[in-house]
């Protein structure tokens, strides 16, 4: 299964994209990002305001990923983490499902 972000605000800068489970739970789990968007730790769809997506942009900037383990086999992590920096600096806010 996967988890799709789905930007608030159409931009061309920003566009919708998917994420394995598995990846989104590590964010969620082992970063800020979880305590900013999931406190709960739930399955549950997230509706997240702009302010919230750019404090999730300024959590993956700060974080050190000492390996991919958090991304999965077939995702470069450095591609894969400016990939959620650009999405959470300019969607707008987000929805997940």
């Amino acid at each position: 299964m996967s988890v799709v972000f789905e930007q608030k605000l159409k931009s061309d800068t920003c566009v919708s994209f998917g994420v394995p489970n598995a990846t989104w739970f590590w964010l969620l789990n082992n970063t800020g990002i979880g305590k900013i968007v999931n406190p709960g730790n739930t399955n549950d769809p997230i509706d997240a305001s702009e302010n919230e997506s750019l404090q999730c942009a300024a959590v993956m900037r700060d974080v050190v990923f000492h390996n991919d383990q958090w991304c999965g086999p077939n995702y470069n992590s450095h591609k894969l983490r400016q990939e959620f920096i650009t999405f959470f600096e300019n969607c707008g806010g987000f929805r997940t499902y």
